[in-house]
């Protein structure tokens, strides 16, 4: 049987933010994973300004990925079609590149690919694999891992996704796409990302909607490579259950942690594995509580959240529409707008 401190579960940004922490502070950790990489993963790929600024923190670069960079952003809703020039640019990636590079970059003689967990007894972890002994775990492992039977009360939005060929040059936010959600042309360097989404979980033709809003912009798509995913809606209550018995941590997308103005999902992973890395440490070397210290960790990053769930109501509301227009017309929010975007 194999000895860690630390078992990280799934290597996306999560994971992988929380590996390049614990490795710097020479914690004896190791990463399970259930895919090889690297594979292809449903995502947007947008690094808003924040971001990057994280990224560089964590010492993770770019410099061997294909990214397009963005200073405007397309705003359509109902009788509005403007233009939001951000502060700080916005990079396109793609995450069957970027996960891959981060991977790379954190090392990966410490990470076990294709290895499904099968039970959790006491402070061993079964994988089809091996046996391992812990103790502390971080799930890392998004909506569908095993953590999702860890915790209870989670609420689901939905999204479907589906990468043209068809070059684009304008990024764009489309509030017309779909009730109480939006959809989004996000132009990569070789081909486009296009999408539609919603934070509740009310039926839609999440498909006949996709290709309306593809046929809108001309972007050939191949309705049989359409994929969806749930996007996991924030909560307080799903919050506050994701450090459970003072052992395991759940971070990323396994604990909810979307923004719900924007869906942006990759800043808050990077932020809580680091978090949970860092708490960790705290409590394997100065003896802390592990759960007191992951709340005063993010605690910056949960009244975010919070305040974002807030500010969704009044958007994705049968009025929001006219919240878009006000906002658009104000300074200040257009400030804390580019804060969201930018």
């Amino acid at each position: 049987m194999k000895k860690y401190d630390v078992i990280i579960v799934g290597c996306g940004p999560a994971g992988v933010a929380a590996a390049k922490v614990l490795k710097e502070n020479n914690i004896n950790y190791c990463v399970i994973e259930k895919n090889k990489f690297p594979r292809e993963k449903l995502c947007g790929g947008g690094l808003t300004h924040k971001s990057l600024v994280l990224l560089e923190q964590l010492g993770f670069n770019l410099n061997n990925i294909t990214t397009k960079e963005f200073k405007e952003i397309d705003i359509v809703a109902k009788n509005i079609n403007s233009k939001l020039d951000l502060t700080n640019k916005i990079i396109m990636i793609d995450r069957f590149e970027f996960d891959y590079n981060n991977i790379k970059q954190v090392d990966d003689i410490n990470i076990n690919y294709e290895e499904n967990i099968i039970n959790i007894e006491n402070d061993t972890l079964i994988t089809d694999k091996d046996k391992y002994e812990f103790k502390y775990i971080i799930f890392a492992d998004g909506v569908n891992g095993y953590s999702r039977k860890l915790i209870s009360d989670r609420k689901y939005g939905f999204c479907v996704e589906c990468n043209s060929n068809t070059k684009y040059d304008k990024t764009i936010f489309n509030f017309n796409a779909i009730n109480e959600g939006y959809g989004w042309v996000f132009p990569k360097e070789n081909h486009t990302t296009i999408g539609i989404g919603k934070f509740n979980n009310k039926k839609d033709d999440f498909q006949k909607l996709l290709l309306d809003f593809s046929n809108k912009y001309n972007l050939d798509i191949d309705k049989n490579k359409i994929r969806g995913y749930f996007l996991p809606i924030f909560s307080k209550k799903v919050y506050k259950k994701s450090v459970i018995d003072n052992k395991y941590i759940l971070v990323g997308d396994a604990a909810s942690l979307v923004d719900s103005v924007s869906g942006e999902g990759i800043y808050y992973a990077l932020s809580s594995g680091l978090c949970a890395a860092k708490s960790i440490i705290s409590s394997i070397n100065n003896k802390k509580d592990l759960r007191k210290e992951y709340f005063k960790n993010t605690k910056r990053l949960y009244k975010d959240l919070k305040f974002r769930v807030f500010l969704s109501k009044f958007l994705y509301s049968k009025h929001g529409s006219f919240y878009i227009k006000i906002s658009l017309k104000s300074k200040y929010i257009m400030k804390y707008l580019n804060k969201i975007l930018g």
